[in-house]
């Protein structure tokens, strides 16, 4: 009788109860993050009431206890993995974060989004310190040329933002004016290649800029490293151990972008910036990881000064030296199953080291 017609809808609200701290859901055939969802999910806890302590033995813990959220310093690591995973050969698994979506699963969390046929975000995803990995997964099992599989959509919309960068974290314990401990250093952003359709599918990321080309806003990964003033404990001379207020820096952590050789439009900004003096900027990869199809035999990589082009040229991703500068970013990989090559006078620096890994450059 054909495919039923089917639909769930979860609240943001879902994500609060019953004290879980991992979430992961699978819309088949399709997920969509409303635009006016909040998700960021709370760990839930009994909290003892005054009157529990001279309870008599056998009373209801329901009277002597109430329902509590756990603070960000006190709640275990959260993790959240979203996605569509969709049905071999039937050209689906769309997942959609729409603009004005927010996601945040707090400090040192985790999130994964993963679409089958298609990838969309357009919205806000946060895990501060944490992780954030992005893939296409559909169709791990076929096999064939490349070429005659469906392509597949990649797409970080202008207004899409995923932030991994660092933030104080305060100790629990802290009493009155006390802010011990610590400012975590940026995390880390993976956007893997498509599994499949690593040949046949772009991986774009958008920006919008007026009528006189001056940027309006654009696809955004942040994994900066973060400043703040917090105390510090320290040995003296004697022996004697201290507590200072001590202005902290950290690392900016790193994004890795695996491109396939249909190609890409890195027109986005990535940064991985110290949080300030003492600190190291943080790492950026950008790799094609396949070796092409018979449509789309190659895969280079270029490099230019200028910010890259917004539209996709098949077997191709350029690299922007002007936003790898921007960044902040102390450690830079380029690498490409073909070549590497550079487009007119390019002026590439990072503040540590750089790896370019090619047959030809």
């Amino acid at each position: 009788k054909g495919e039923a017609i089917d639909g769930f809808v979860l609240g943001s609200g879902f994500f609060n109860q019953g004290g879980f701290s991992q979430f992961d859901i699978d819309g088949v055939r399709r997920l969509t993050v409303d635009g006016s969802a909040r998700i960021k999910p709370q760990v839930a806890q009994w909290l003892a009431k005054a009157r529990l302590l001279n309870a008599a033995t056998g009373s209801k813990l329901s009277a002597n206890v109430s329902t509590g959220v756990q603070a960000d310093n006190l709640a275990p690591k959260r993790s959240l993995v979203l996605s569509s995973s969709g049905q071999p050969d039937k050209g689906n698994g769309h997942l959609r974060l729409k603009t004005g979506s927010q996601i945040d699963v707090g400090p040192r969390g985790s999130v994964t989004l993963a679409g089958g046929q298609a990838l969309e975000v357009d919205g806000l995803v946060r895990a501060a310190g944490g992780s954030i990995t992005t893939q296409l997964i559909v169709g791990s099992d076929l096999v064939g040329d490349a070429d005659i599989l469906q392509p597949g959509t990649y797409r970080f919309g202008a207004d899409a933002v995923l932030d991994v960068a660092g933030i104080t974290v305060l100790s629990s314990t802290n009493t009155g004016g006390q802010r011990l401990g610590s400012v975590l250093d940026g995390g880390s952003i993976q956007i893997l290649a498509p599994k499949a359709l690593i040949a046949t599918t772009p991986l774009v990321f958008e920006r919008v800029e007026d009528a006189d080309g001056k940027l309006i806003k654009q696809a955004t990964l942040l994994a900066n490293g973060a400043q703040d003033a917090i105390d510090v404990r320290a040995q003296n001379s004697l022996g004697q151990v201290r507590v200072q207020r001590t202005t902290v820096a950290s690392n900016g952590g790193s994004i890795a972008i695996n491109v396939g050789a249909q190609g890409a439009a890195l027109a986005g900004s990535y940064q991985a910036k110290a949080g300030g003096a003492g600190a190291q900027g943080g790492a950026l990869s950008v790799s094609i990881t396949d070796g092409g199809s018979t449509k789309n035999p190659i895969a280079a990589l270029e490099v230019q000064q200028a910010l890259a082009p917004q539209i996709v040229q098949a077997g191709k991703v350029v690299v922007s030296a002007d936003m790898v500068q921007a960044g902040g970013f102390a450690h830079l990989k380029l690498k490409s199953n073909d070549e590497i090559a550079t487009v007119g006078k390019v002026n590439l620096s990072v503040q540590g080291d750089m790896t370019l890994d090619s047959p030809v450059l």
